[in-house]
């Protein structure tokens, strides 16, 4: 396998997994992370119990996200059975 190929391969991995994180509702938890891991990994390593806290707060609100939609849909499909 010559290396455009493999180039090819990960770059479509890497857009895949942009796609799945977006639908999911994952953005802003995942740029979070991405910037802790890089850009502040010296703040991140001295306190990281408050940035764990903070990201599990910002997906906790994503669940909840989850949860209002699943129920919204559940609603609409009931009241369109109903019609």
């Amino acid at each position: 396998m010559d290396l455009l190929a493999v180039y090819f391969i990960i770059r479509d991995m890497v857009l895949l997994m942009i796609r799945v994180i977006v639908m999911c509702r994952l953005t802003v938890p995942a740029i979070y992370m991405v910037l802790m891991a890089t850009v502040f990994s010296r703040v991140y390593n001295a306190h990281p119990t408050v940035f764990n806290i903070i990201w599990f707060i910002m997906f906790g609100c994503v669940a909840v996200s989850w949860v209002i939609t699943l129920i919204q849909k559940i609603k609409d499909a009931s009241d369109s059975l109903r019609k």
